[in-house]
C-alpha cells in the first residue's frame, strides 16, 4: 500500500527450505530505499541438550522503494535442534499484538521496557 509503511504484498503463510528463506529475504530486502534497521529487543535464551530457543521482540525501520516510512514492532519465536553437531532453525513463528475488535495488527506497539 503505497504510503502505508506496510510492507508490500502479503507474505507466504509458510517458508520451507533454504532456497525459499533466501528468496523471500531478498526480495523483503530489496524493498527497501533506505534500511532496514533491524533491533532486537527483550531477548530471552533457553535450552538443554539437543534443542534451544530464543524469543524477542524486533524493531524494524526504513523507507520503501514507494516512500512508504516502515516503524513496526513484531514478536519473534526460534527453536533449534542441534543435528550432526550442528544448530538448525527447525521452527520460527512471527506474529503482532491485534486489536480483537477490528483485527488489525498493532505494529506500533512498543515493547513494556
Amino acid at each position: 500500500m503505497p504510503g502505508s509503511g506496510q510492507l508490500p504484498g502479503p507474505p507466504a503463510a509458510e517458508t520451507r527450505g533454504t532456497a525459499a528463506v533466501a528468496d523471500g529475504l531478498g526480495a523483503w530486502l530489496a524493498s527497501y530505499a533506505v534500511g532496514p534497521g533491524y533491533e532486537v529487543h527483550h531477548l530471552h535464551v533457553g535450552g538443554a541438550d539437543d534443542v534451544g530457543y530464543c524469543a524477542f521482540r524486533y524493531h524494524v525501520s526504513g523507507r520503501l522503494h514507494d516512500g512508504a516510512e516502515v516503524d513496526m514492532w513484531v514478536r519473534s519465536t526460534l527453536v533449534c535442534r542441534r543435528v550432526d553437531g550442528a544448530w538448525r532453525i527447525v521452527h520460527q513463528h512471527e506474529s503482532v499484538p491485534f486489536d480483537p475488535a477490528t483485527g488489525a495488527g498493532l505494529v506500533s506497539e512498543a515493547p513494556d521496557d
